[in-house]
């Protein structure tokens, strides 16, 4: 067995370094030259499982939960950074069930709660507000709103609002595609 030059591990007597030697002396070259600006990944790897990893607690939990509604403004980056955990990981905590996450995703996007919703299933009776068809775990309902101005207008199925969303939300599109379906009709 041979020895590396550079750090003196153990290594086949045919080369004069080792594998993570001749990594860094390659990379030194590359930056060197030119032609690399970036660390090599496998420094990356090692740093990255040298990275002592943080449990969470149900202590930390409670705490991300109060920090989360005394700052509803910090971003969820900066929140994680804060705690040193993961993005992922921190959406688990604050929206334990998806009925959370849901929620916010609705007031966020659109300016409603989830009972509104339930209202304007109620007031279309569970079917689209353009072909009728009812709402089934096959068909889902889909939130129809105006991109501009973010007003929600109905519930639609999927077919209707890829048709409206196709048709760019113009009512002379969707006019010419009457007439050319009466047409073209037997």
């Amino acid at each position: 067995m041979g020895q590396c030059v550079d750090c003196g591990a153990e290594i086949s007597p045919s080369s004069m370094r080792c594998v993570v030697c001749r990594g860094r002396r390659t990379y030194r070259l590359r930056v060197k030259r030119g032609t690399m600006l970036t660390r090599p990944p496998s420094l990356y790897k090692r740093e990255y499982l040298k990275a002592p990893r943080r449990k969470l607690t149900d202590k930390m939990r409670e705490r991300i939960r109060i920090i989360r509604a005394k700052f509803p403004e910090l971003e969820f980056g900066e929140l994680a950074d804060i705690f040193g955990i993961s993005r992922p990981t921190l959406r688990r905590i604050i929206y334990p069930s998806e009925d959370g996450r849901q929620r916010e995703i609705l007031a966020y996007r659109y300016g409603i709660t989830p009972e509104d919703i339930d209202n304007m299933l109620a007031e279309q009776k569970n079917a689209c507000g353009i072909c009728g068809d009812l709402f089934t775990e096959v068909n889902p309902y889909r939130i129809d709103h105006n991109h501009w101005t973010k007003q929600v207008r109905d519930l639609l199925c999927i077919r209707c609002n890829l048709a409206i969303g196709s048709a760019r939300e113009r009512p002379d599109i969707l006019q010419r595609a009457i007439l050319y379906l009466e047409k073209w009709s037997w």
